[in-house]
């Protein structure tokens, strides 16, 4: 959409499909919205998301407006207040629990804004960064996959550590130092429990560890040991680049 601002228009007295268009709207462009818009947007569609959540909205057999409203509030999430920020959190909290291999429609959303809302709120980081430990623990990937983000590894790695402070948020100094042990600790659980990625976020954050240091011995082995090439043969399914 460029940097044109489209009108929103109304949200009364509409029929369901206008309000998912308006959401949508919302999410499309929400860097172009103001912050007090924002705020105002993210109370909005919180409220909305809990009506839809709770069956009192008219919507489509497939839910499509309840999860477009939690979808464009996630992305105001960090927009708000604190207490805005840890209203949605706690509105979502429902979707941390799941079976195995069980795929929620807010997981992307939601891993997405606790990173948002950490950074935006250091008064509730650690709450927000629980919850998205939670949800990579349950085996939600977009978590697992923000659990090896840069700015979530710079700010579990040990301060003396680190080569540079973490961009745009002083979360890295909101945080005591008993929070971060915890949250290593939990990296380390993910890579015990074989979760996606956790192997590469436990590697990062302490690289010390036993598990970590075997592991890169064996990969060096593995590259060290590689036969040479053959004329005229090719191979599938070279573990050369996860290795190096």
């Amino acid at each position: 959409m460029g940097d044109l601002k489209l009108p929103l228009g109304s949200s009364i007295h509409v029929p369901w499909w206008m309000l998912h268009a308006r959401a949508a709207l919302v999410e499309a462009q929400a860097d172009l919205i103001g912050d007090e818009m924002a705020s105002t947007l993210l109370v909005e569609l919180t409220a909305l998301a809990e009506r839809g959540r709770a069956g009192e909205l008219v919507d489509s057999p497939f839910h499509n407006l309840t999860h477009q409203v939690t979808r464009s509030a996630c992305v105001l999430a960090a927009r708000g207040t604190p207490e805005q920020s840890l209203a949605l959190l706690d509105l979502l909290a429902p979707d941390v629990p799941r079976g195995p291999n069980q795929y929620r429609h807010s997981d992307d959303c939601h891993a997405a804004a606790c990173v948002a809302i950490a950074k935006a709120h250091p008064d509730v980081a650690m709450k927000a960064l629980t919850r998205l430990f939670d949800l990579a623990e349950g085996g939600a990937q977009k978590a697992l996959e923000l659990v090896v983000d840069d700015e979530v590894i710079s700010l579990l790695a040990a301060r003396h550590e680190r080569a540079e402070p973490v961009k745009g948020s002083d979360l890295s100094d909101s945080l005591a130092e008993e929070d971060l042990i915890e949250l290593r600790t939990r990296v380390g659980r993910l890579n015990d429990g074989g979760l996606y990625l956790a192997d590469v976020a436990r590697a990062l954050v302490d690289p010390g560890n036993a598990a970590v240091r075997k592991r890169a011995e064996q990969a060096r082995d593995r590259i060290v040991q590689r036969p040479d090439p053959e004329p005229g043969h090719a191979e599938f399914g070279t573990s050369l680049v996860p290795d190096s």
